[in-house]
């Protein structure tokens, strides 16, 4: 998953893909929004799957990973008809693992996760007319068991102020109504725990 905003030009998106092994299907979501309001939305749940990884570049439905450099640099690619990214991710702070806390998040819910904030920068086209972006955003990587019935509710917010400080705050409610408090603050320094989200 990756983010991005641009406040002066006023663009943002939101790209995942989802590889679910046991199966053999990938989805995508590739979401674009300017001046506040959504101008494309696509949403895939079932596309080829495919086994290449990330160092060769991961390619479904049309959106593209590319690691350039382990846990630094990565390139965003996507093409559909009138619609472009062409994005290069920068880290800002190390990765910080969520749910590294024995019992911090259920196993069904993915628990192997780390995210990471960073600087974006390229183009994006949106119907035939370009941007060029220079932003900040957020990435997860996340693997394992990802059964979406036993959450009741799930919220994130990724506030970035720049490069030396930036939230990841994660509320997640389980069909209990146990409630996990989880994220981290990048100080410029470290990555600090959040303890409680509100």
């Amino acid at each position: 998953y990756f983010n991005f905003y641009d406040g002066q030009a006023q663009i943002g998106g939101f790209t995942r893909i989802g590889l679910q092994e046991n199966i053999k299907k990938s989805n995508i979501w590739c979401l674009l929004l300017k001046d506040g309001k959504p101008t494309y939305s696509r949403f895939i749940l079932e596309v080829p799957y495919t086994e290449t990884g990330m160092g060769q570049g991961v390619t479904v439905g049309g959106l593209t990973y590319r690691v350039l450099e382990p846990l630094k640099r990565f390139k965003i690619e996507y093409k559909d008809r009138d619609t472009q990214l062409d994005l290069f991710w920068e880290a800002v702070h190390p990765v910080k693992e969520i749910g590294e806390k024995k019992g911090e998040l259920p196993e069904n819910i993915a628990s192997a996760h780390y995210e990471q904030g960073g600087i974006v920068t390229g183009t994006v086209t949106i119907k035939g007319r370009s941007y060029p972006i220079q932003g900040f955003g957020m990435r997860d990587h996340s693997w394992g068991i990802r059964d979406w019935e036993g959450v009741k509710n799930w919220m994130a917010l990724w506030p970035i102020f720049g490069k030396d400080l930036l939230i990841a705050a994660i509320r997640v409610t389980l069909l209990d109504n146990k409630t996990i408090h989880t994220g981290f603050i990048f100080d410029g320094k470290e990555n600090i725990d959040v303890v409680e989200v509100e």
